[in-house]
């Protein structure tokens, strides 16, 4: 059977739209929701296996880090994870791992285009008081390549945000401070909440009280770092 094709594209938007329209209680109905949540979830995992804590704590905090209108228990998606091959348990059952077994179902094509390759290869240009900020079709048009991260604005003021989700505090805090050197080498410098198992960063031009392309620059080099 071919595997249904999903492009990144559609699936970042359609998350967008879960996340803000509602899920749950449980999983999406539409198989092809379900995938594009799963595949969400699975893409934040790190590297190499975790036990079931730390997969627990990983994946409540990416549930609360979608909002409010998400009745998703980490359970029930931890569980869809392995039943459709985003995760894969060790033999023993003690750890896990992500998987990509779930390709024979469902692939997440970039068609084209690189996601985050080419604003992540960028350096940041000097900003003055008088730069133009991002117009809203400029936004949207650059968010294609950081699907992970919402436009938020704080007292007027928007911003890019993505919440990063770690099994441990040791991670978030190394985590953290990788931000931290990327920003001191730009000269540009985000907004940090570092607590248990995740952090949230927030890029936006304080010159301009609003988003320039540096920003989208910045967030596609966070990215990065955990790519």
């Amino acid at each position: 059977m071919t595997p249904e094709v999903v492009p990144l594209e559609e699936a970042a938007r359609r998350l967008r739209a879960l996340s803000s329209g509602g899920i749950g209680p449980g999983l999406p109905r539409r198989r092809r929701d379900q995938w594009i949540l799963l595949f969400a979830a699975a893409r934040e995992l790190p590297a190499g296996t975790l036990d079931e804590r730390s997969l627990n704590e990983m994946l409540k905090a990416w549930l609360a880090g979608l909002g409010p209108r998400v009745d998703v228990d980490h359970v029930s998606l931890r569980r869809a994870l392995v039943d459709d091959g985003f995760v894969e348990r060790t033999s023993d059952g003690a750890s896990y791992a992500r998987s990509r077994s779930f390709e024979r179902h469902v692939v997440f094509s970039s068609g084209e285009e690189v996601m985050t390759g080419s604003l992540a290869e960028e350096k940041c240009t000097a900003c003055h008081a008088d730069a133009p900020k991002l117009t809203a079709a400029e936004i949207a048009e650059f968010r294609h390549q950081i699907p992970s991260w919402n436009v938020r604005e704080v007292d007027g003021v928007p911003r890019l945000e993505r919440v990063f989700s770690f099994p441990d505090f040791a991670r978030a805090l190394a985590f953290t401070n990788k931000v931290g050197e990327i920003a001191e080498a730009e000269g540009h410098h985000p907004a940090l909440l570092t607590e248990w198992g995740k952090v949230t960063v927030s890029w936006w031009t304080h010159k301009i009280q609003g988003l320039h392309r540096n920003d989208f620059v910045m967030a596609a080099r966070t990215d990065s770092l955990v790519s």
